[in-house]
């Protein structure tokens, strides 16, 4: 048996027409689903990439594994994928998702033999000072003393166009070297590539970063998008803080939707480049395939915490954020199920180790634990004092009762249950008692100079 697990970042569930949205945004993923089972109650574990990763690959929630911030790092040995090292499997990793890669120091790239991560500068040999963002009179200085002070120039020039000027950067420049965000298609070239060459049994993670911001879908997908919303998105710096901190108006966070919906169709048809070509090559039927997300995304929505506009995924638990697709096609299986239970990425590892699992859970866990450590600086920088409805664990917890699925959440002295369906209140069941894991490895910094560019692309800075 094979295993496939493919990771639309920040894709919710909601603007999927898997999950009945009025546009076509997952023509394909809708096919699929013939012959694979649907879980239209999947939640992810947190609302953010790092926690929610570490969860779907050790199968640990947010509160048992610890690594919910920077500087933490999975101890060797609690990977999925390297316990299927260790039993034969050929792994490999495709993503320009730093916190899975290796660009931040997590851990949970050591599972894969093969990584396909971030690209090389225009010149590998010389400084590369990071596109001069952030600290620019630093990074300036830093690229004129290098032994090649006008190739480290060059280096960051041209990320600089390949971020804030992708329309101008050449295709060559942003699909084979660092300069602004690798396009998707690039590992979905380096996947099908890797998987031509295998003879053994092999396990993959294709993790897609289109979904998330900044959202750019190529022309060909960009169908339900207004100039307006072009316009909105070249304008804003982050796109989150200057939403959640008031300083720009909701109106133009919804505005974007449409941006996102084409990034959404745009992912869609990449998957079934992958799927088709499996079955080209003959190992569709022997392959566990699983499709999902690993959080939602937010477009002012607004928080069980005390009125907090939500944003993009820095903070929150609404079900914009926490509800994601979940596609499940077992080897050989060749009829589709529908699945209404409660269900968590947190048991992907055990349809790993058993294919006839499933993630069916009694309580599905989630976790949003509050600001991190780089974004309460941004929290001072736009609201410029510690506030403290971005602060402590809103706990969460999914459950069935007489067929409909409720949501409890606890925050501080704030607790709430919801039938989802009805959205009534509801008496709650649920409890939090959690005990934290041993599995942590302390790193002196999370985030090297190289990698603080690319996070502050994506709004982590």
């Amino acid at each position: 048996m094979n295993i496939l697990l493919i990771i639309a970042d920040s894709l919710r569930a909601q603007n999927t027409s898997l999950h009945d949205y009025h546009r076509k945004t997952t023509p394909f993923l809708e096919s699929f689903a013939d012959d694979a089972s649907l879980y239209t109650n999947a939640h992810a574990a947190a609302n953010w990439s790092l926690p929610s990763h570490v969860s779907i690959f050790t199968g640990l929630y947010p509160a048992e594994h610890g690594i919910y911030d920077e500087g933490r790092k999975l101890r060797r040995g609690h990977s999925v994928f390297e316990s299927l090292q260790e039993d034969g499997y050929e792994t490999g990793l495709f993503s320009y998702n730093g916190y899975i890669n290796g660009g931040v120091d997590t851990g949970l790239e050591r599972g894969f033999d093969t990584v396909s991560g971030y690209r090389e500068p225009l010149f590998p040999e010389a400084y590369n000072p990071g596109g001069m963002r952030g600290e620019k009179l630093k990074s300036f200085k830093r690229a004129l003393t290098d032994d090649q002070p006008i190739r480290s120039l060059l280096n960051g020039a041209a990320m600089k166009i390949g971020w804030d000027y992708p329309d101008l950067a050449p295709d060559w420049l942003t699909r084979e070297t660092m300069a602004g965000k690798t396009p998707d298609d690039i590992y979905v070239r380096d996947f099908l590539d890797w998987h031509k060459e295998r003879t053994d049994d092999w396990a993959a993670c294709v993790n897609f970063m289109k979904t998330h911001n900044a959202y750019r879908p190529s022309e060909e997908y960009d169908r339900w998008s207004t100039q307006k919303a072009h316009d909105i998105q070249a304008d804003v710096a982050y796109g989150n803080w200057e939403y959640i901190s008031g300083k720009r108006p909701v109106s133009e966070l919804k505005e974007l939707i449409g941006l996102y919906d084409g990034c959404i169709l745009e992912v869609d048809q990449m998957i079934a480049r992958i799927v088709g070509e499996l079955k080209n090559r003959g190992d569709y039927d022997d392959t566990l395939i699983v499709i999902t997300s690993d959080h939602g995304e937010a477009f002012g929505e607004n928080s069980f915490r005390d009125d907090i506009t939500l944003a993009q995924h820095v903070i929150g638990a609404h079900e914009c954020l926490l509800h994601v697709p979940l596609l499940v096609k077992s080897p050989g299986q060749k009829e589709s199920e529908v699945v209404d239970a409660p269900a968590t990425l947190t048991k992907f590892p055990d349809v790993v180790r058993d294919a006839d699992k499933s993630f069916i859970t009694e309580t599905a866990y989630a976790m949003d634990s509050g600001l991190n450590e780089v974004n309460s600086e941004m929290l001072k920088k736009w609201i410029g004092e510690r506030d403290k409805r971005f602060f402590e664990t809103l706990w969460v917890g999914y459950y069935e009762d007489d067929g409909d699925v409720h949501k409890h959440m606890k925050w501080n002295d704030k607790e709430t249950s919801i039938n989802l369906e009805t959205g009534e209140k509801v008496q709650s069941r649920v409890e939090f008692d959690f005990e934290e894991q041993d599995v942590l490895e302390e790193v002196d910094s999370g985030v090297n100079e190289k990698v603080e560019d690319r996070l502050e692309e994506l709004g982590y800075r």
